[in-house]
This record gives structure tokens, C-alpha cells and sequence, in this order.
């Protein structure tokens, strides 16, 4: 029945790997690339959606853990011609301003914050770009990852 099945206007796909931080070591604070889409292989030509991350931290008292996110679009297919995506018209930015998403002394604290995008002008190739910053040095940890979830096709998708 239409209205009922949000699963026939709505599609997901990742947007990034797992990754796992150590606070003061390899990648934390240091903006990762993620998989890249092409948007013409989706069911249908979406013009918005939302980048959903989640994760699971485990700081010190009076540590945070800051997550900083936007979306890059091109027209090659290894996005070699990325360039960030900016558009909106009341529809999301592709930006995600620096975000406290958890704070003090937490084990295992799960979190989540979302991009919203509106994809009208969007090229075809499109790819989510995630710092996840630990302000602590040593022990606190962070895993997270992605996901693209796609809506406002042009028309209803095939289950």
C-alpha cells in the first residue's frame, strides 16, 4: 500500500568504512575519505538524503569527541575532480559544523549525528569526508561508521 512501505522510497548504501581512533595516534583529527557513489547506478535519481554516522566512544572525564563531516561531488568515477558540495535552498547544506557528540567520562557512550543533503545539483559521484577528533591524548577511543540513506526519487523504486 502506498505510504505504508517507507522501504520503496527510500534507498541506504555506505558511505563510510568502519574505523576505529586512538585518541592522539594515526587518524584522529585527520579527515577521511568514504566510499564513493555513483548516483546513477541507485534506483532512481534521488534528489535528497542524509548521511547518518554512528558510532561508539570511550573518553576521559572532561574529554570530547568532535565529529566534522561534509560531502564531495565530481563527474570522475575516482572523484580525482572532487571539489566539496555546497546547496541549499532549505534542503541541507552538506556541511556538518564541528559537533560535540559526546563529552566527559563515558565507556562505550554510543552516538549519532546526521548530514542532510540536498542532491538537486549534485554531480554525479558523490563521497562523504568524516574527522573524527578526540581531544584527549592516549586512551580514549572512537569507532564509527556510515551511511548514506537516499530519498526523493524521481520516481518509486523497483523492490
Amino acid at each position: 500500500m502506498v505510504g505504508q512501505d517507507i522501504g520503496a522510497y527510500i534507498t541506504a548504501e555506505p558511505a563510510q568504512a568502519p574505523s576505529v581512533i586512538t585518541a592522539g595516534a594515526g587518524i584522529d583529527g585527520a579527515e577521511q575519505n568514504g566510499l564513493i557513489v555513483d548516483r546513477l547506478a541507485l534506483p532512481a535519481l534521488f534528489q535528497s538524503a542524509e548521511v547518518e554516522i554512528c558510532g561508539i566512544t570511550t573518553l576521559a572525564a572532561s574529554a570530547t569527541l568532535t565529529i566534522t563531516a561534509n560531502v564531495q561531488d565530481g563527474d570522475n568515477s575516482a572523484l580525482s575532480d572532487a571539489a566539496d558540495y555546497v546547496y541549499d535552498p532549505a534542503g541541507g547544506t552538506g556541511l556538518l559544523a564541528a559537533t560535540v557528540v559526546k563529552t566527559g567520562a563515558v565507556t562505550n557512550g554510543v552516538w549519532k549525528t546526521r548530514l542532510k543533503v540536498n542532491l538537486v545539483r549534485a554531480k554525479r559521484y558523490l563521497r562523504t569526508q568524516i574527522t573524527a577528533d578526540l581531544s584527549a591524548a592516549g586512551t580514549d577511543t572512537c569507532a564509527f561508521s556510515a551511511t548514506w540513506i537516499f530519498g526523493g526519487g524521481e520516481s518509486v523504486p523497483v523492490a
